[in-house]
């Protein structure tokens, strides 16, 4: 049994035998692995924050304990589902989310992270 645990290539070689234990014929197989596990198993084992909440003039969001994930993709919508904040940050800093163009009031934010989507209400309070 062959454990892959991390990003890279493998070599496996494979021999065939016969009742004899004679080898009649052999391959070297290449596994490369770009990708482990899913979205789900990595998201569930994040802690992410969004504070403040209620918030004034920003609000922080952070990502912590991604191995593989290196950006995500936030968004914030008003409560007729109008885009009103779009942007693109590094998994392994804070985003700090300008919030002083959106006046007070409920929003929807949210984050794909790995293919997954993290979901919140933002409320804004000045």
């Amino acid at each position: 049994m062959l454990e892959i645990e991390e990003y890279g290539t493998y070599y496996l070689r494979a021999i065939a035998t016969d009742n004899e234990e004679a080898v009649s014929d052999s391959a070297l197989l290449v596994i490369t692995v770009e990708d482990i596990g899913t979205a789900v198993d990595q998201i569930s084992k994040t802690r992410v924050s969004l504070f403040p909440n209620p918030a004034k003039d920003r609000v922080v969001f952070s990502v912590d304990g991604l191995k593989y994930c290196e950006r995500m993709h936030v968004e914030i919508r008003d409560v007729s589902g109008k885009l009103v904040f779009k942007s693109e940050y590094e998994t392994s800093s804070r985003a700090i989310i300008p919030l002083s163009n959106l006046v007070s009031g409920a929003y929807s934010f949210s984050a794909e992270i790995c293919n997954a989507m993290i979901s919140e209400t933002l409320i804004i309070n000045r």
